[in-house]
């Protein structure tokens, strides 16, 4: 190993020794008692072993509880037989019965600083006055406390009070070299150990801060050499043992440093660095469970270490306690934030959770570090794939598979970022293939080849390729699912139900092919036989948490709220710290109009994760929901209370103040979150907004004004005023703020604002001309050409507007809601190409209302009408403030003869004259409805 690597990982090893204490020389040869019980003692000690001492002492503690002497007797034999915490409750005793402070503080702070207490040396150990070796050891465990804390300056004085205090002991001198070790201070430090030595060449503590030294210049063998003597010299000497095995740790020899733990165990079985090491050994040989184990019972007292919090997030995220790694893994970061390792697990956990952007944000800045990290890398890019950064992707994917050519999950990665641009499709397509022969037995990439043909439409070669799969894995349900799935996109329904159940035939509790079956009935308006295939999953295995809430949605998907209930209570009950299920739960009640209960399911999910900021936020807004005001803002205060230096917990509770009317306490919520952090534009939009609506635009403008100029490092920041004006109908203000901003920034914020501006002055020429001008320049930008298709769109230029989508789909193939609107174009433009192209947007996202929408009132347009009417109903009851929806919903119920439910819909939408692509139609259908 390199003396760079072993230097690094020198932090760690230091760590023991100031966290959990050997015993230093006056402990060990000044370790006879010097009670008037001397003589006795010293007789039973020369006749017999520490234990037969310590029985004796034990009866005499019986005989005379409020001995103090003979506590503190007791108190030795206790620490010299590594039972620390025993130590500790004698040496308190003492203190308490009247034993001199300078005999006992000292052995005090030693059993502290062997448990790793170190906040208590701190607090609780103040040097003595008139004891000059009592002072200087107390400073010098306070030095070595305070070093353990990572207060280094703290460290260094207490040191060097030490040191000045008596110089002629060796604690002082141990100790300011420790803290000279710690500030890279080599030579100096290692004078003061030498001149120990010299005195006192057996040493323990001297020997082993030599050995820190001799790590530190690479050197493993001397290191080793230097802990081995400690030893030899001190058997029970603890500390020297924990480096030692830290330092074979790091060396790669895991067999030895399990031996040394295990001896350092034995003499200290509650020592936080020996179960430390324990935990560390553990999780390198895959036994996370068991490290999970070891570290229970001292979990608080390893948070204290300076890798601490990694280690724990480490194993709790291998035991998939997701929150409590979160909790240490951001802890330690935030502590440590140049820490590679401490940054990248704070990454892994956020994209094991889906929050692509913060993986981006927090690993990004790296590349330079993460080079030759195939994992990282893979990760990176994996993350800018998610959030449809495709060029980045295809960076780091390709550097990712550069670094390890078999790595197929990485190569299935980068072949679906290749899939996402028109240029590389054919790649894309090529490295899934290649990655499939190669690995017959890679479902991944399987499965990522046969979504991206149903994606790209091509339905044949997705059933082609489903085929292929089956034939190399006939006993799994999988290949015949998918082929089921591309048959149902291709419109082919009874060979999709065959192949469904088929793969139910091969296990029947094979959950994808079960729902897939489901959704082919629930199309076509039959619920009762939709629910057949999971309610047959559920008879064999009624626990199946995920078969009961996907049971949940067959019910609300049929518009059969109340009936979804009972499957997600009994799932809420299997798991019930679960909060995601409870979540569901509590959405379905509020839904089913159960306000009771969902009040009880929130006042649940709240006791059951009192810490969890979603958790607590989803289960207030229920609350509220329900009209349990105070109750549910009671939550969100409680969020503030956990972390009030959290600007982003004062911000939510502001929005929440505001959205009940109490603009007064939202005022100092947001105050609050604008103090902790004053470049916050959201709280301070917030603010404005607030401010607004109780004094009137010019004081909300002054406001604006006052919070643009205070963050001058944004170039963003005047949006604040913009944004003002333009919701406030300020328009020509509004209009030529943002053309100043988008002459500086050429943002797509800005023209998105200064585009909508400039259509709201009713000049639309205008508007969509400064679209199409930045298109003629910048025609890759997919984000301003969604808004000029979208603006065609809306203003029935539907065959410019197709024009658009068209390209738009060219460069993202799997943009579900491109595929959707260009669909509603296409229908309007009377093109048979329409429902297939809205059957594809469905296909990749069917629980979004708008794109069930549209496939639904297709299919209904062309004479499916059951299936459409049903589709339509679903996507109404998922939004019922989307006009084009209600208008769908209208015509279907005029269309079955329920004119009055249909004229209670269309009524608002035409007497508030809701602008929206049909408002013409629906007006013509409520005059209609309203002569029948």
């Amino acid at each position: 190993m390199n003396a760079p690597y072993l230097s690094r990982i020198l932090a760690t090893i230091l760590t023991v020794g100031v966290v959990g204490t050997g015993l230093p020389a006056f402990a060990t040869t000044d370790s006879a008692p010097t009670s008037q019980n001397q003589d006795e003692t010293q007789a039973a000690r020369r006749a017999e072993t520490l234990r037969s001492t310590l029985i004796l002492l034990k009866n005499k503690v019986k005989a005379t509880p409020r001995d103090g002497t003979i506590r503190f007797d007791l108190g030795m034999v206790h620490l010299q037989m590594g039972d620390y915490v025993s130590a500790e409750k004698e040496f308190r005793l003492a203190r308490e019965y009247n034993v001199a402070s300078a005999k006992v503080l000292p052995v005090l702070g030693m059993s502290y600083l062997a448990q790793g207490k170190a906040q208590m040396v701190i607090s609780d150990l103040q040097p003595c006055p008139d004891d000059i070796d009592c002072k200087a050891r107390i400073l010098s465990q306070r030095s070595r406390a305070q070093l353990s804390l990572g207060n280094l300056a703290e460290a260094d004085v207490e040191s060097r009070a030490a040191l000045a205090t008596n110089a002629s002991i060796p604690d002082g001198k141990i100790a300011r070299a420790l803290v000279l070790i710690a500030q890279n201070q080599r030579t100096e430090a290692e004078a003061l150990i030498d001149s120990v030595l010299r005195l006192l060449p057996d040493q323990p503590e001297a020997l082993a801060a030599k050995g820190d030294l001799r790590a530190m210049d690479g050197d493993g063998d001397a290191a080793q050499l230097n802990y081995r003597r400690a030893i030899q010299n001190n058997p029970r000497d603890i500390v020297s043992r924990q480096k030692l095995a830290m330092l074979l740790l790091t060396l790669g020899k895991d067999a030895e440093a399990r031996d040394e733990v295990e001896r350092s165990l034995k003499l200290a079985p509650k020592a936080v660095m020996g179960l430390f090491i324990k935990a560390t050994l553990q999780t390198r040989a895959n036994q996370f469970g068991a490290a999970m184990d070891t570290v229970r019972p001292v979990e608080t007292e390893i948070a204290q270490l300076p890798r601490g919090r990694y280690l724990l997030g480490t194993i709790h995220a291998l035991n998939n306690n997701l929150r409590q790694a979160q909790d240490h893994a951001e802890k330690f970061h935030a502590a440590f934030p140049a820490n590679l390792p401490g940054t990248k697990l704070v990454a892994g956990l956020f994209f094991r959770q889906g929050a692509y952007d913060k993986v981006i944000d927090l690993l990004a800045p790296l590349r330079g570090q993460i080079e030759e990290d195939p994992a990282a890398l893979e990760m990176l890019g994996s993350s800018y794939l998610a959030v449809g950064q495709i060029t980045e992707a295809t960076e780091m994917l390709a550097k990712a598979t550069r670094l390890q050519p078999d790595n197929t999950g990485a190569q299935t990665k980068l072949a679906l970022s290749h899939l996402q641009e028109a240029a590389t499709r054919d790649v894309g397509i090529h490295e899934l293939e290649e990655v499939v022969d190669r690995n017959p037995e890679n479902r991944q990439a399987d499965l990522a080849l046969i979504l991206s043909h149903i994606g790209n439409g091509d339905y044949d070669r997705a059933v082609t390729a489903a085929e292929s799969m089956a034939q190399r894995q006939p006993n799994t349900p999988l290949p015949l699912s998918l082929k089921g799935m591309a048959l149902a996109a291709k419109g082919n329904t009874a060979a999709a139900r065959v192949a469904f159940k088929a793969a139910l035939e091969k296990d029947a509790n094979f959950l994808p092919a079960a729902i897939n079956l489901a959704d082919l009935d629930l199309n076509e308006g039959n619920l009762a036989q939709a629910r057949e295939p999971l309610d047959a999953i559920l008879r064999q295995s009624p626990t199946n948490l995920r078969a009961l809430t996907a049971r949940a949605q067959i019910e609300i998907r049929g518009n059969e709220v109340s009936a979804a209930l009972p499957f997600l209570e009994r799932a809420a009950a299997i798991r019930p710290e679960d909060s995601a299920t409870k979540l569901q739960l509590l959405r379905a009640l509020i839904a089913a109009g159960e306000t009771g209960r969902a009040v009880l399911v929130a006042t649940e999910m709240a006791r059951l994760a009192p810490r969890d900021p979603s958790t607590l936020d989803a289960a207030g807004s229920a609350l509220l929901a329900a009209g349990k005001r105070e109750d549910g803002l009671a939550l969100f205060r409680q969020i503030v209370t956990q972390a009030p230096s959290d600007p982003r917990t004062h911000f939510r509770l502001g929005q929440v103040l505001a959205r009940m009317g109490m603009n007064r306490d939202a005022k100092e919520a947001l105050d609050r979150a604008i103090a902790l952090d004053p470049k916050s534009i959201p709280a301070w939009t917030e603010r404005i907004r607030v401010e607004q609506q109780t004094s009137g635009y010019n004081a909300a403008l002054a406001l604006a004004r006052t919070a643009s100029g205070k963050i001058t490092d944004n170039p963003f920041a005047p949006l604040l005023v913009a944004d003002l004006q333009a919701a406030t109908d300020h328009l020509p203000e509004a209009e030529a703020l943002y053309q100043k901003l988008w002459d500086q920034t050429n943002s797509p914020d800005i023209i998105l604002r200064l585009y909508r501006t400039i259509a709201d002055r009713n000049d639309p020429v205008r508007a969509r001309r400064l679209l199409t001008d930045w298109l003629d320049k910048n025609p890759d930008d997919h984000y301003v050409r969604v808004m000029l298709a979208d603006d065609l769109l809306t203003s029935n230029a539907v065959r410019e507007a197709a024009e658009q989508y068209s390209i738009l789909i060219d460069k993202t193939p799997r943009n579900a809601m491109i595929m959707n609107n260009l669909a509603w174009a296409y229908s309007r433009m009377k093109d048979p190409r329409a429902l297939q192209m809205a059957k594809r947007a469905f296909d990749i996202s069917s629980n979004v209302p708008q794109i069930l929408d549209t496939y639904a009132f297709l299919l209904y347009q062309s004479g499916e009408s059951k299936t459409g009417s049903a589709l339509i109903r679903q996507a109404y009851n998922i939004d019922r403030n989307d006009p084009s929806i209600e208008y769908h919903m209208a015509i279907v119920l005029a269309d079955s003869g329920d004119t009055a439910a249909a004229r209670k819909i269309l009524a608002p939408l035409v007497t508030k004259k809701v602008v929206f692509p049909d408002a013409e139609d629906a007006r013509k259908l409520y005059q209609r409805i309203g002569e029948s």
